[in-house]
């Protein structure tokens, strides 16, 4: 399994529907889990984050659904916490990443972006709340992540999404990963 991940509207998703295309890898996401367990509307109406025993059980489902197709995964938008990361450990899914891909952009261009999309749950300070929170996590889970000897790769996501995609793709292939 790929992770991929960074703060709301860095491009997460695209990158990581490019790049299971690319690697024949069903493309999971915790937002799209999230969104089509049915309990989404309860955590965004509150802009909270929804309980993390919860989500672990829904995206651990999602990943042996795939694994039953005989595929492998790139996913995204998790673990975001110290905490995500022991319910990974725990759950056997840390077992699983191969390596983790953090995109990062400015929170300008997060903003602009995040502005053009158009799903529910989108508004400046849900946002803004999305943002502060994964800033204030990063490095903390980013260090978790590491000291279980999984290799982190930062991504330049500035750009046209032909341009991260190409940046994502020449790391993988430099650090021998595709």
């Amino acid at each position: 399994m790929i992770v991929i991940f960074g703060p709301a509207g860095v491009g997460k998703s695209t990158q990581a529907q490019i790049l299971a295309d690319k690697l024949d890898r069903k493309w999971l996401s915790a937002g799209q889990i999230i969104r089509d367990s049915g309990k989404f509307n309860d955590f965004t109406s509150k802009a909270a984050m929804i309980d993390e025993k919860t989500l672990i059980e829904l995206i651990s489902g999602a990943v042996a659904d795939v694994e039953r197709e005989g595929k492998d995964v790139v996913f995204d938008g998790q673990p975001g916490s110290p905490e995500q990361v022991s319910y990974w450990v725990e759950s056997g899914l840390m077992d699983k990443v191969e390596c983790v891909l953090v995109l990062k952009a400015p929170e300008e261009v997060l903003i602009e972006r995040l502005s053009g999309r158009g799903r529910e749950d989108d508004d400046i300070s849900n946002w803004k709340k999305k943002i502060d929170y994964f800033e204030q996590k990063i490095y903390s889970f980013l260090t978790e992540i590491e000291s279980h000897g999984k290799q982190i790769f930062e991504i330049d996501g500035n750009g046209s999404i032909e341009e991260v995609s190409d940046r994502v793709w020449r790391k993988l292939e430099a650090k021998k990963i595709v």
